[in-house]
């Protein structure tokens, strides 16, 4: 069944769809939702009517949120990414992190924002941005900007959480990560130039790239993490590790190694696959699932990156 909350004060604000099957958060969504400066049009029960009934197409923000995955659902998920896809809607996908590698493998429309394990304050912030851009206050952007803006939004939502974290008494949430540089290059830069004979060229292992990871992680154990935080190296190494190894990665696993909350890895990887740096490969035994790679040009980068590290260390 349909629901229409009535909301006098928002009558000509964007409108938002809340797509539900049973995360008991729809009073809160409706909250923040209002608190973005929108309304909640309506809140519609997340099965198969909603194939047959598309009332919630009319909307310009489309929020699932997801507590259950089976084979009865699947139909209707790939019915909304396709709308979203078809009509340029924003999309945002709250769901626990058990339920992210279907979900990514379904959800592939550009516009998407997975909200995983996501506190209020990031699902706040996703539901500006959509709702911003919905009504275009959110110009069109180049790369750059996209990043600053990523680097903004992990910001906030690291001040946010340090705040509800020392309120609550309940430990340091995850670490702000800095700005950091992933127009990675395989040809030298600055007056630094690599001449190689073919002789001397190192030879490039994943244990070598493993020991490169475990370097950094080590840093963790005397210094404040907030101070290293870099997912997008992470992302690389990690992969580029994987690709030695001849190993597939799956999306959670690398939200894992790019040490940041799965939320902010979602879009590092999104934002990677954008620049060409990262592919996605559909898993062969399962159509449901997707797994991330380098891309060949990521790949020589980083083989140029560890021939002039390990050059440099002789």
């Amino acid at each position: 069944m349909v629901k229409n909350p009535p909301d006098p004060t928002f009558t000509n604000s964007p409108g938002v769809a809340i797509l539900s099957n049973g995360l008991g958060l729809n009073d809160e969504l409706v909250d923040l939702v209002r608190l973005a400066g929108a309304s909640t049009k309506q809140l519609v029960p997340l099965d198969g009517g909603i194939i047959e009934n598309i009332s919630w197409s009319t909307a310009d923000v489309l929020v699932v949120a997801v507590s259950a995955i089976n084979d009865e659902l699947f139909p209707v998920l790939e019915t909304i990414n396709q709308h979203c896809i078809d009509n340029d809607v924003a999309l945002i996908v709250i769901l626990p992190g058990y339920f992210l590698e279907p979900a990514f493998a379904v959800f592939d429309t550009p516009k998407c924002d997975f909200m995983v394990d996501a506190c209020p304050a990031e699902i706040l912030l996703s539901l500006t941005r959509a709702i911003g851009a919905s009504e275009n206050l959110v110009s069109e952007q180049n790369e750059d900007a996209e990043l600053d803006e990523l680097h903004q939004l992990t910001s906030q939502v690291a001040d946010i959480a340090q705040r509800l974290a020392a309120l609550s008494g309940s430990g340091p949430p995850f670490n702000r990560a800095h700005d950091p540089v992933i127009a990675f290059r395989a040809e030298s830069h600055g007056d630094t130039h690599f001449v190689l004979r073919p002789q001397e060229v190192p030879e490039i292992t994943a244990n070598c790239v493993r020991q490169t990871i475990k370097e950094r992680q080590l840093r963790n154990k005397f210094f404040d993490v907030a101070l290293f935080a870099d997912p997008a190296w992470d992302i690389l190494l990690d992969l580029y590790a994987a690709r030695l190894e001849h190993q597939t990665v799956s999306v959670t696993s690398l939200c894992i190694a790019a040490n940041v909350p799965p939320t902010t890895a979602l879009r590092w990887i999104k934002q990677m696959t954008t620049r060409d740096l990262l592919e996605q490969r559909a898993d062969d035994a399962d159509g449901r699932r997707k797994f991330i790679a380098l891309s060949d040009d990521a790949a020589e980068a980083m083989q140029g990156y560890f021939t002039a590290m390990l050059t440099l260390r002789g």
